[in-house]
């Protein structure tokens, strides 16, 4: 009668465990990209050369190769 009463806790705690919507384990958020300000695009100014930019803004995440007077800057943020 114990070990059934040992046993029947045990897969009553797994079964619960397995219901659960919590997830115990910590999950960080993940940010990828240029986090681009408001203070960042107000220092850009028509006429400023490739340098100056990078220097402003940082490098761009995508350079294309068929348009190179054009930039990408992406930003990511998957919560975790």
């Amino acid at each position: 009668m114990k070990k059934l009463l040992i046993i029947m806790t045990c897969i009553a705690s797994l079964t619960i465990a397995a219901c659960s919507r919590y997830h115990l384990v910590h999950k960080i958020d993940v940010q990828q990209g240029n986090v681009i300000t408001q203070d960042e695009v107000n220092l850009l100014e028509p006429g400023m050369n490739r340098r100056q930019v990078q220097f402003v803004m940082g490098s761009p995440m995508i350079a294309d190769v068929f348009h190179q007077d054009r930039w990408d800057y992406v930003y990511l943020l998957e919560p975790g």
